[in-house]
């Protein structure tokens, strides 16, 4: 393993971050590699979205200590492990999910809730259009209101 990475310079994209039942997402996929603005409300979520980034790149798989490793803020201060894991990871069904380029290919790493304040990572060497499905399905038809 240590061979094959000796010449390569590892260069490292972000490319998207999705939020599937998270931080007020039902389902966004948020292009990182392309120009961005977020325009909303005071307090609608545009922060937080890009401070999930710090979930994706810290080695951290709890909220432990939150105030001090993520320091997720808002009007009223920093945010308590519990309301920050239950607005990233409410449900079973709660997913954050980025897809990474580097020069040995589009990999994803997507985290989900494990309980207790605790949530998983797993690494998938796919690129993003290929784990869509597992989290949305664009084939159904919208609900008409």
């Amino acid at each position: 393993m240590n061979d094959m990475l000796v010449d390569v310079a590892l260069n490292f994209v972000l490319k998207r971050i999705v939020f599937v039942n998270s931080a007020s997402h039902a389902y966004s996929e948020i292009m990182l590699d392309e120009h961005l603005a977020l325009f909303g409300a005071n307090n609608a979520g545009k922060t937080a979205s890009l401070a999930a980034t710090k979930l994706m790149l810290y080695p951290e798989t709890d909220f432990s200590s939150c105030d001090k490793k993520f320091q997720f803020k808002g009007k009223a201060g920093t945010y308590s492990k519990e309301d920050s894991y239950e607005f990233y990871f409410p449900s079973d069904k709660s997913f954050l999910a980025m897809e990474i380029e580097n020069d040995l290919g589009t990999s994803c790493v997507v985290l989900y809730r494990a309980g207790s304040y605790r949530y998983y990572r797993v690494f998938l060497p796919l690129p993003y259009e290929l784990v869509r499905p597992l989290f949305w399905n664009s084939v159904l038809p919208l609900p008409m209101s």
